[in-house]
């Protein structure tokens, strides 16, 4: 793949998975011909995550650091990511290492072929409390939006960078990965969508706290019947 591709990671007080994330990944695309920058968020973090991205960036030029002084939320910090990316392909992914870096590779190339490419998580190791909230959260999303839409949080997610500018993100939460779904449908975006296992952490844990649920349902409320989203297919979309 010629073009340059950038992966957006935001950490938060990851320090104890960080440098084995960002390795595993670096990694895995070395036996690859992919061009490939990453570009890793420090989002407000509190603890060594920034210290240990900058030794990794000393040691790797394709990673780039973004540094947010104050965290605002899981979606400012890959906002601020994307808005660093040079590549012509952007996709983003949590930090915690769930997802393998063979699968990112293998929805990455879907992207040879594809306008946009993600995966769906098949077999999840995360509990089964993650599950059934999953399962209930993308019920409601089809419900209120009219689409069908699998496993609306799964990451990776990869876009041109042209649809990406399109979207006009502007999540500073969870339901980032929600407004990319919701937005892509209304441009006639078709995501293909690559069955992947999710791991289970092995350090640090999730930052998906009750709170989240209530914020992801009333985001839910907002978007579909506030002006927010109907502003923006007013500004976008051709009349």
């Amino acid at each position: 793949m010629d073009q340059l591709t950038t992966i957006v990671m935001p950490f938060y007080n990851e320090e104890a998975n960080v440098e084995r994330v960002v390795r595993e990944l670096s990694t895995a695309f070395d036996g690859t011909a992919i061009r490939v920058e990453f570009v890793c968020v420090c989002n407000g973090s509190r603890d060594r995550t920034g210290e240990i991205l900058a030794n990794l960036a000393q040691a790797d030029s394709r990673i780039k650091i973004v540094t947010v002084a104050v965290n605002q939320g899981y979606g400012y910090g890959v906002r601020q990511g994307l808005a660093a990316a040079t590549g012509a392909i952007v996709g983003y992914l949590d930090g915690d290492g769930q997802v393998l870096p063979a699968d990112v590779i293998q929805v990455l190339h879907r992207m040879a072929h594809q306008r946009a490419a993600k995966t769906i998580r098949v077999t999840r190791d995360d509990g089964w409390q993650r599950r059934l909230v999953s399962a209930i959260y993308n019920c409601l999303f089809r419900v209120l939006f009219g689409f069908r839409a699998h496993d609306v949080n799964a990451k990776p997610k990869f876009l041109h960078k042209e649809d990406l500018a399109k979207l006009a993100l502007v999540s500073n939460d969870w339901f980032i990965d929600a407004e990319v779904m919701i937005k892509s449908a209304a441009l006639g975006i078709h995501w293909d969508e690559i069955p992947v296992r999710f791991r289970e952490r092995t350090g640090g844990s999730s930052n998906v706290r009750i709170s989240s649920i209530i914020e992801f349902l009333n985001n839910l409320g907002c978007w579909r019947f506030g002006q927010l989203y109907n502003t923006w297919k007013r500004t976008t979309l051709p009349s």
